[in-house]
């Protein structure tokens, strides 16, 4: 049996689909035709029901997210530039069709354009949605089980400790048939986060070209030193015009270990362990 529509455009890999948490609902999205919104037996396996909603924000040139809320009531459509909600107790799914946000322009680094991409919901029931490029920040949706712009969405609310390039973990439902679906008291902590106060090295071990980051973006980096184990400063490089992350080249060093001490502006250090190759 055929259901649904013709897709208007091979979207090599940009669609996203999701079963609600409740198993009672397909959705999926695709660049040029919207949602795709059905009703799921579960015990036939049988799709049914088929809707299509439209924004006027399909195009052919990015990929696009999609996610039910914890409650199964809400999906949230996400475009590269646009979110949407989408009620599906509603009689008339196109009518209750809710523009929540639109991208704000954040680009990190003056280069990587943090716009929306693919969406999963997470155990602690907030919807995390990535970027489609290569930074260091995702979105968040913190109630999804609230109607319009109440879902409290947040652009770029969650900081990551390293460049994220367009993945997004896959949360399974493993409490399908079971209350709650999620836990919003869930939370996780990481040593990274503890103190902002901190400078991260990558890549370690290096080669050549070692890129260095404070965390709190508000300390300029004023100089670098790189010690051995004996302390004494082998290599060493100050910036005039200072930013939070910089580059040192150690390709000249001999392999070993190496302290690499960084110097903020106001004159508060930072050391790094690092292994040159």
């Amino acid at each position: 049996m055929k259901l649904g529509i013709p897709m208007e455009y091979l979207d090599d890999g940009g669609s996203q689909s999701c079963f609600s948490p409740d198993g009672t609902k397909y959705a999926r999205m695709t660049p040029s035709t919207g949602l795709f919104f059905m009703n799921f037996d579960r015990s036939s396996g049988q799709l049914s029901n088929f809707k299509n909603v439209r924004t006027g924000s399909e195009t052919n040139d990015h990929s696009v997210g999609v996610a039910f809320s914890p409650n199964s009531r809400f999906v949230y459509l996400v475009y590269r530039f646009d979110l949407y909600q989408v009620d599906t107790w509603a009689q008339d799914l196109q009518a209750s069709l809710v523009h929540i946000d639109s991208w704000d322009g954040y680009v990190e680094g003056g280069i990587w354009a943090a716009g929306f991409d693919a969406a999963m919901l997470g155990p602690d029931c907030k919807i995390y949605i990535r970027t489609g490029t290569s930074n260091r920040v995702m979105h968040v949706i913190h109630n999804p089980n609230e109607k319009g712009k109440a879902c409290n969405f947040e652009q770029h609310g969650i900081q990551l400790p390293a460049r994220n390039h367009a993945s997004i973990p896959n949360f399974v439902n493993y409490r399908l048939g079971y209350e709650p679906v999620c836990d919003s008291t869930l939370t996780r902590t990481w040593d990274i986060f503890s103190d902002l106060n901190e400078a991260i090295g990558y890549p370690n071990p290096v080669q050549s070209i070692m890129n260095i980051e404070l965390l709190n973006r508000k300390n300029l980096i004023q100089n670098i030193s790189i010690l051995d184990l004996n302390g004494q400063v082998v290599a060493k490089k100050y910036f005039l015009n200072t930013n939070f992350k910089e580059t040192i080249d150690l390709s000249s060093l001999d392999a070993g270990i190496y302290l690499v001490k960084v110097t903020d502006k106001s004159g508060q250090e930072y050391v790094i362990k690092s292994v040159k190759n």
